[in-house]
C-alpha cells in the first residue's frame, strides 16, 4: 500500500517535471487548479510555457530514500526544493499566494531561490492570510486589484509589489453570431456573489420586461444554504462549451457582488461582447468601466434591475456596450498578462 500511495503523486510529479523541461528561462510555476472553475477558467493558464509547472503535492522520492540520503522526513516544501534543483530553477511563481503562504515561509527555508507570489483574494480574507507575516518574505508580489496593494506590500521589500490584471482566454471567449430571441439575462458564479440583490432585482426586471429570462449559472452544491432564488432559473451542470453559449446568448451580464477583486465571469462576459451591470465594487473598476454596460452600488436590488431594464429597451445602447466590453477584455488577454508576468520575473 506504502508503494501504491508513493506511485500515485510521484508518477504525475516526475512526468510533469519531465514534460516542462526544455530551453526556456528557468522558473518554476507552483499552481492550483481549482475545482469550481471551468477549464477555461482561472488563473493558471498563466503558467503555460512560463516555466516548470510543479503540482503543489509535488512527491519525487520515497520518505525512506529521503530520511537515507538528508537524515530528514519528506515535506512538501523539500519536494519542491529537490524539483527545482533537477530543473535548475532559481525562481519560483507561486500563482494562488494567499492559502500558500506558510508554504512559501516553508520553501523559503530551504532555498535560496527568488520566490514571487499571485494574490487574489479580496482584502477582508486577505488580511487574514497575511496576519502572521509581519515583515517581508517574498521577493516580489503581484496582485490582480489594486485594493489589495495595501496589505500585499508588507510581505514584499519596497517597490517589489505589481498590479497586473487577471487574464481571460479571448480566443475562446468571443462574441456568438446572435443573441437569443427572447430577451434574456445571465449571472455565472456564486463566490461573492449578492444573491438578495440578485432575487430582488429578477422580480423587478421580470415587471416591467414580462418575457425577460433570468438565469444563474452556478453548482447548487455552492449556493448559501436554503437560499431562495425567486424568480431566477438555476442552470448546473454545463460543459465549457455550454456555457460559452450562454455568454454568447445572452442580452445582459448581469453580476450583484459583495465584494471582488478580478472576477472571472465578468471577463469572459466582456470577451464574449456581452454588456455587463456590475456592482461598483472592489477591483471592479480595474476591469470594467461603464463604457461597457453599468457600474451599480452595492446592495441596491433597483439600481441594477434599473440598469438591466435600460439596456434590454435599448438594443443601439446595448451592442454599443458589447463592443465597448469586447474591446476592453481584449486588454486581458493572456498573452499580454504573460509578458507582465515574465518581465517582473526577469
Amino acid at each position: 500500500m506504502k508503494l501504491v500511495s508513493y506511485l500515485k503523486y510521484a508518477i504525475p510529479s516526475w512526468w510533469a517535471l519531465a514534460r516542462s523541461l526544455g530551453p526556456h528561462t528557468r522558473i518554476a510555476v507552483l499552481s492550483t487548479v481549482w475545482s469550481h472553475h471551468s477549464r477555461r477558467s482561472g488563473y493558471y493558464p498563466v503558467a503555460k510555457g512560463l516555466g516548470v509547472a510543479l503540482p503543489v503535492d509535488m512527491r519525487l522520492l520515497p520518505a525512506r530514500i529521503w530520511r537515507w540520503i538528508t537524515g530528514q522526513e519528506p515535506n512538501v516544501a523539500r519536494e519542491i526544493a529537490l524539483a527545482m534543483r533537477i530543473a535548475r530553477c532559481d525562481r519560483l511563481l507561486v500563482i494562488d499566494g494567499d492559502f500558500q503562504c506558510n508554504l512559501i515561509a516553508s520553501i523559503r527555508s530551504v532555498t535560496s531561490a527568488r520566490i514571487y507570489a499571485v494574490f487574489h483574494q479580496v482584502p477582508g480574507l486577505l488580511s487574514q492570510c497575511l496576519a502572521q507575516f509581519s515583515s517581508p518574505f517574498l521577493d516580489g508580489a503581484v496582485c490582480v486589484a489594486r485594493c489589495q496593494m495595501p496589505l500585499v506590500q508588507a510581505v514584499a521589500p519596497p517597490g517589489k509589489t505589481w498590479f497586473v490584471p487577471h487574464g481571460v482566454d479571448t480566443d475562446y471567449f468571443t462574441p456568438g453570431t446572435s443573441r437569443s430571441a427572447q430577451p434574456s439575462v445571465l449571472c455565472v458564479g456564486c463566490n461573492y456573489r449578492d444573491f438578495d440583490t440578485l432575487r430582488r432585482s429578477a422580480d423587478v426586471i421580470a415587471e416591467a420586461v414580462p418575457s425577460t429570462l433570468v438565469r444563474l449559472v452556478a453548482p447548487r452544491s455552492l449556493l448559501p444554504p436554503g437560499q431562495d432564488l425567486g424568480r431566477v432559473e438555476l442552470l448546473t451542470g454545463l460543459s465549457d462549451d455550454e456555457l460559452l453559449k450562454e455568454y454568447q446568448r445572452a442580452w445582459v451580464v448581469l453580476l450583484p457582488l459583495i465584494d471582488s477583486t478580478a472576477n472571472n465571469s465578468l471577463l469572459e462576459a466582456m470577451a464574449c461582447g456581452t454588456p455587463v451591470v456590475v456592482t461598483d465594487i472592489g477591483g471592479v473598476r480595474d476591469y470594467a468601466g461603464p463604457e461597457c454596460g453599468v457600474l451599480c452600488p452595492p446592495g441596491d436590488p433597483q439600481a441594477h434591475a434599473a440598469a438591466v431594464i435600460g439596456l434590454l429597451l435599448n438594443p443601439l445602447r446595448r451592442e454599443a456596450a458589447g463592443r465597448a466590453a469586447r474591446a476592453r477584455a481584449e486588454i486581458f488577454a493572456w498573452p499580454r498578462v504573460q509578458e507582465k508576468i515574465r518581465a517582473i520575473l526577469a
